[in-house]
């Protein structure tokens, strides 16, 4: 079903918005949390009537926003990850580090505000988008940097990365020898069902 937006809502959209939603989600959450109301003419109509208000209210969080935006945009956030030599990190930059930044720098955001295209496995600059407001997007500056290892903590890591290895190696074989025991009980049986149908067939 469709609603109107009475607030911001991170997953959905800002307050004034029509959204589709599901029906057991409105029913069971947004309505009795006066978060949304149903999209149909008679609220529609309630809601022009509401427009300046909301117009209002919008133009504030804007007003915010922008503020947020130019706080934002005036960071720089540097992100450690241990690397290869290539430079590829292992593993990627989260959202949970991205949102820690962020708040460590006395900025309160949505974490499901902050949009990352494409998975930062690579040192170097990047950028995120960061969505304060309908109007309003900021780009984030981040820097992952390689983070220095102790010899001790890089050997236990190597070895960890081995171990992990030899387990899906070990997986793939048990796959491997599962599907040939598999293929070779059902040729057993083929053979089993064919036997005496070849039998009969010779007998007649």
């Amino acid at each position: 079903m469709q609603v109107i937006l009475q607030e911001d809502y991170a997953s959905l959209g800002f307050v004034g918005d029509v959204v589709k939603v599901k029906d057991g989600f409105a029913r069971n959450y947004l309505f009795p949390q006066k978060i949304a109301l149903p999209a149909n003419k008679a609220n529609v109509d309630l809601l022009e009537h509401r427009k300046r208000v909301l117009d209002i209210k919008k133009a504030k969080k804007k007003e915010v926003a922008l503020q947020y935006k130019d706080k934002v945009e005036g960071l720089e956030i540097k992100i450690q990850h241990a690397v290869s030599e290539g430079g590829r990190l292992f593993g990627s930059v989260t959202l949970t580090e991205i949102h820690y930044c962020l708040v460590q720098n006395e900025i309160q955001v949505d974490k499901k505000l902050i949009r990352v295209e494409n998975p930062i496995r690579q040192v170097g600059e990047h950028f995120v988008d960061v969505k304060l407001h309908q109007e309003v997007v900021a780009k984030l500056k981040i820097i992952v940097e390689a983070k220095e290892e102790a010899p001790e903590e890089r050997e236990e890591r190597e070895a960890i990365a081995r171990e992990n290895k030899k387990a899906s190696k070990k997986a793939a074989s048990r796959e491997k020898s599962a599907e040939a025991s598999e293929a070779s009980d059902d040729n057993a049986d083929k053979a089993a069902s064919d036997g005496p149908a070849a039998e009969n067939k010779l007998l007649t």
